[in-house]
């Protein structure tokens, strides 16, 4: 089981609902600020986009453990740059379980990917479990970055 905060079936059809149904982020970001319109916390993305974004954080912690023993080191990943590559929903007795597979490019600097790597979850009522984790790609480092990250890995 990952670090990660216990998802109620509850957060997960709040979460479904709220991004599949027709409502626009506006109408609650002008709810929150007294009707007027707070452009900064609109973000352009598609319900899929965000969708994907929010599994990405659900996730993040059991990324990051894996991508530091990977790595040998901690290296951020851009949620937004998180893509589902797979999803599944699986029908049980009094139980429903989704199975998601997601695909993460961890960076250096000014965003240089160092690799490529994919993350299989299976999320219930309670908990997140890391099913799976594969290094698919790995990208060298450009000259200039290798000595702010000594501790990457030698293959790098």
């Amino acid at each position: 089981m990952c670090p990660t905060k216990n998802v109620t079936r509850t957060d997960v059809i709040l979460v479904l609902i709220f991004f599949l149904s027709p409502l626009k982020a506006m109408a609650f970001d002008n709810a929150e600020h007294g009707g007027k319109q707070n452009p900064e916390s609109i973000a352009p993305l598609s319900k899929e986009e965000v969708l994907q974004a929010y599994i990405g954080v659900i996730t993040s912690k059991c990324m990051t453990k894996q991508l530091r023993e990977h790595y040998g080191m901690d290296l951020p990943h851009q949620l937004e740059d998180a893509k589902v590559i797979d999803a599944k929903i699986i029908y049980g007795i009094n139980n429903v379980e989704f199975v998601f597979k997601i695909q993460v490019q961890p960076f250096v600097g000014a965003h240089n990917p160092v690799g490529t790597d994919e993350f299989t979850f299976r999320i219930n009522d309670s908990d997140i479990k890391l099913v799976k984790y594969e290094h698919v790609k790995s990208f060298p480092i450009p000259p200039y970055l290798k000595q702010y990250y000594k501790d990457l890995k030698t293959n790098y």
